[in-house]
């Protein structure tokens, strides 16, 4: 071999060791732009065609509402009903570990359905034929009701397709009518309507989880190993300050009372002094939250808080309180007072009962909530005086609890 001849096979040869290089680096930068860069918008891609990606939702669960001592007064439970498509009832491939494909029979798959449900293999598959028998069309057939989370979760796993699993979450009033015009009741779905269950959904309300993997594209089999969960996100407790019991004895009160009365209508509040904490709030008529659609529309809500009225003879103990912190008067200091006077004013002032001018004390016209000694009570300290204590007692402002 010449050298001119020697130079040219080492030029080709050169020649093609560059070519070879750059269709690996050709390659190897649109496997990196494909697994890589563009990852997402090829699964994506992927996703969108056929059933590449199966899944489950994992429902969330409502928080719960208490009282002051921790008492359930709201709660929801989750339970899950399962059928069996009796058309899809047939042997399944699938795919190991390995990924190598092998047969599950429909037999196999109704002794695990079974084992998880508490049915013998047998009469799973005796089901779906009695299905078929019935009807040849038949597409759904009950198998089991009220399974928990962990029985779904089983059947999950045995990925079968002839298997429908449902959902139903079920939210309880234990305590019924005790408290029920302030907790309020949710619709289907756990939809939030009334009380304390709509003004605090954003405490309450859960958000469901899911659980995704990936199919063959050809068979439709799960892919071992490509299973990924989402959890769900239970709701909060919403703790409130009633006192059940409490509420319980004055409702009971307060019914025997209106229909003593021959009312239309009564309600009751209790606060703690010392903390403004309100304890009860009762109102009668009231409803059970488990069926709200039985009682009208008018008795579902919270009269006790929403029910505009004339306060009345509370502002005597606010004109008693005024006086006597100012120091204008004591509780034995005497007021002459008759049954019926006109004032100064104009103002003509009667008391609920006629009577004869009686020597009062401040006690005793507390005692008889008597509107004319409370006014002449009133009068011993200054207007602006009597306007600054209505304030601070929260005359004429709005209350800080916001049920609507």
């Amino acid at each position: 071999m010449n050298a001119t001849t020697g130079h040219g096979v080492r030029r080709r040869t050169t020649v093609a060791a560059v070519i070879i290089m750059i269709v690996l680096v050709a390659f190897v930068v649109r496997l990196f732009d494909i697994q890589v860069v563009r990852a997402d918008d090829h699964m994506a891609d992927a996703q969108s065609v056929g059933n590449f990606v199966g899944g489950a939702t994992l429902p969330g669960v409502r928080g719960s509402i208490v009282d002051d001592k921790g008492q359930v007064l709201a709660s929801t439970t989750v339970r899950y009903n399962a059928a069996i498509d009796p058309s899809l009832a047939h042997n399944v491939s699938r795919l190991d570990d390995e990924g190598d494909s092998y047969v599950e029979t429909w037999g196999r798959i109704a002794e695990r359905i079974g084992d998880v449900v508490g049915i013998e293999g047998v009469e799973v598959e005796k089901v779906a034929e009695d299905a078929i028998a019935n009807n040849p069309d038949a597409e759904y057939i009950s198998l089991k009701k009220g399974l928990s989370t962990e029985q779904y979760r089983e059947l999950l796993e045995i990925d079968a397709p002839m298997l429908i699993l449902e959902p139903q979450k079920s939210r309880s009033y234990p305590n019924g009518a005790v408290g029920a015009n302030l907790v309020g009741f949710t619709g289907a779905d756990d939809e939030p309507l009334a009380g304390y269950e709509l003004l605090e959904n954003a405490c309450l309300e859960s958000t469901d989880g899911k659980i995704t993997y990936q199919r063959s594209a050809d068979a439709g089999v799960r892919i071992p190993g490509t299973t990924t969960e989402t959890p769900a996100q239970d709701g909060g407790t919403l703790n409130l300050t009633i006192d059940t019991d409490l509420s319980w004895y004055l409702l009971q009160m307060l019914k025997e009372e209106v229909e003593t009365q021959n009312a239309q209508a009564g309600s009751i509040m209790v606060a703690d002094v010392k903390t403004g904490e309100i304890k009860a709030a009762v109102d009668y008529p009231t409803l059970d939250p488990n069926t709200p659609g039985e009682t009208d529309a008018d008795n579902r809500g919270a009269k006790a808080l929403t029910r505009s009225f004339e306060p009345g003879s509370t502002f005597k103990a606010i004109t008693a309180a005024t006086v006597l912190d100012q120091g204008a008067a004591t509780p034995l200091t005497e007021i002459r007072a008759s049954g019926y006077e006109q004032f100064p004013n104009g103002a003509a002032v009667g008391d609920s009962f006629m009577h004869p001018e009686y020597r009062y004390t401040v006690t005793g016209a507390l005692i008889d909530s008597s509107n004319v000694a409370l006014s002449k009570i009133g009068e011993l300290v200054p207007d602006q005086t009597r306007y600054d204590y209505l304030e601070k007692f929260g005359v004429g402002q709005k209350s800080p609890i916001d049920f609507g």
